[in-house]
């Protein structure tokens, strides 16, 4: 299980609110949090394990929907032809 841990000094909670909603899928509750950092490095920590847990809950892709999204991928066209300066040579 992740978790986001700071200090007193670091970071003090501003406000935090939760929604709930319901479907066909089930019950889904949003939980939002805003904390006020006054200190860089501590900006720097929170957004750095928030990045962690981010990583950490994106599911890889199968092998299978890896190859349909190059399989639509479209070639870029060819490069421009080069054309040389013929001016100079002329005199």
């Amino acid at each position: 299980m992740s978790g986001i841990y700071w200090s007193a000094d670091e970071a003090q909670l501003k406000t935090f609110s939760s929604a709930t909603k319901g479907g066909a899928k089930g019950t889904e509750t949003i939980l939002k949090i805003e904390l006020q950092v006054k200190d860089p490095y501590a900006l720097g920590s929170l957004l750095h394990q928030l990045s962690e847990i981010n990583s950490q809950q994106t599911v890889p892709m199968s092998a299978k929907a890896k190859k349909a999204i190059r399989k639509h991928v479209l070639a870029l066209p060819k490069p421009a032809l080069q054309i040389t300066d013929m001016r100079e040579e002329r005199e």
